[in-house]
């Protein structure tokens, strides 16, 4: 089944309030993509992508915690998020502008770090939200 065929049919049994477990087919990165697509699909609060970075940076190697779609489109054409955060960040940016509220970006090697980013005003990593 395609993402967007599994996509359709999860959207399809949340309506329903029907709880599902898909099989995912997915290349090397899609799983990224796919889970953004179906947070923008169930219109979910939030969709947060744990990764090994503390979430983006900028030139200095300090942490951006809270971001636009705007703000990250400017940093990726001055190079100052790039290779494989760009995947990363594309997949927070299109799960937003789908209606997901926030998206997150977080170091899963960070103890806690799910509890942190959700539970604290702080939280650990990138925030991305809509202006």
């Amino acid at each position: 089944m395609e993402i967007k065929q599994t996509v359709q049919r999860l959207a399809a049994l949340a309506q329903e309030n029907r709880l599902a477990i898909f099989r995912l087919l997915v290349q090397a990165g899609a799983p990224g993509l796919a889970a953004g697509k179906i947070a923008g699909v169930l219109q979910a609060e939030k969709v947060i992508f744990m990764t090994n970075t503390p979430g983006v940076l900028d030139k200095t190697g300090e942490l951006l915690t809270g971001l636009t779609p705007r703000q990250v489109d400017e940093l990726i054409a001055d190079g100052t998020i790039s290779g494989g955060m760009i995947p990363k960040v594309g997949y927070a940016v299109d799960a937003v502008n789908s209606g997901v509220k926030t998206a997150h970006i977080i170091d899963g090697r960070v103890e806690h770090a799910l509890l942190l980013e959700v539970l604290t005003p702080e939280g650990v990593g990138t925030l991305i939200k809509r202006a």
